[in-house]
């Protein structure tokens, strides 16, 4: 788990290193609230929630890449729409690889749909790593 303060450095660092996708402006406010920045170049989303113990984080990360999306609102309930406050068509006509963020975020608000797989047991080390691949 991580503090505040150490999610704050690595949101900051992972933004000057691609995670520009982000559900807000600035990339601090879109990792410790919102939970994901993510590097349209990638497709690669870095996770960070709460955990249980207070003032601390837990990470994850994935890959979500514009088929992803596509093929999430295609499988995605009619019920869903309703909480993510859009329909299918209008999500599909305004998807753009380089602002994916508020649909992964949505998505997984409502109903999991990227995150139902994640352990939460990355690290900072492993997330930087992702930035700088060999």
């Amino acid at each position: 788990m991580y503090s505040e303060q150490e999610i704050t450095k690595l949101a900051i660092y992972l933004s000057k290193h691609g995670y520009t996708d982000a559900v807000d402006v600035n990339p601090v406010t879109s990792f410790v609230e919102y939970g994901l920045l993510r590097n349209p170049a990638t497709g690669l989303v870095a996770y960070c929630h709460p955990a249980i113990k207070d003032g601390y984080f837990v990470l994850n990360w994935t890959r979500v890449e514009l088929d992803d999306m596509q093929e999430a609102v295609t499988e995605m309930r009619p019920g869903d729409w309703s909480f993510v406050g859009s329909s299918p068509d209008d999500t599909r006509a305004r998807l753009n690889n380089n602002h994916l963020a508020g649909d992964i975020s949505a998505m997984n608000d409502y109903i999991g749909y990227f995150d139902q797989s994640c352990n939460w047991d990355a690290t900072i080390e492993a997330l930087r790593a992702q930035t700088d691949p060999a």
